[in-house]
Order: structure tokens, then sequence, then C-alpha cells
């Protein structure tokens, strides 16, 4: 199974977005998440707020990573707005999470 399993699906005024991602770097300080998702084949990237209605923040106590604050982000049908959603090209090195629809 791959490390990050997630779903992203196009809503009428949105998108929703399920999964969970281990060793997030800075997780419990972060404002916003920029998920990566594969999209009708393409590539697309999405803002998602810390504090957004599904998204859970856990501390994950990697052995000797402590400081880089890695936590476990979970989205449990997080929906975003058709306006957190933009393309991304070939090389896009922007994303802490990733997913598939």
């Amino acid at each position: 199974l791959p490390i990050w399993q997630a779903l992203v699906t196009r809503q009428a005024s949105g998108y929703r977005l399920t999964g969970v991602k281990s060793l997030v770097p800075a997780a419990a300080d972060a404002e916003l998440f920029v998920v990566a998702a594969q999209l009708n084949g393409r590539p697309a990237l999405f803002i998602v707020e810390a504090d957004a209605e599904g998204v859970t923040i856990t501390a994950d106590r990697s052995m000797g990573l402590r400081a880089a604050g890695i936590g476990q982000v979970e989205l449990n049908r997080v929906t975003v707005p058709l306006s957190a959603s933009g393309s991304a090209s070939i090389g896009t090195t922007v994303g802490v999470i990733g997913a598939q629809a």
C-alpha cells in the first residue's frame, strides 16, 4: 500500500478531501496545508486551512525528529472551495501532502 492513501472528489461547490499523512513537518504550527492530488489524471494543488472542519492534527513522536515538529494530518471529508485549487506543472515541488483521485 502507498504511504498516502486519500481521495479527492469534485463537489458542486468545490472539492472534498479524505486521507491521512504522517511525518508532516511543523504540522501543529501550520495555518495552511498544500495538498498535492491527482484529479482527472492531472496534478492539482489544494489549499486546506489547518482549522477547517474535518482536519485533525496529532503529534507524531518520531525518534530523533522532535525538533522538526513532525505530526500526522488527517483529512476527514474536508471541503474546500473551487478557489482553493490550482493546477500543478511537472516539476512542481510544492506540496506537504499527496493524494490521488
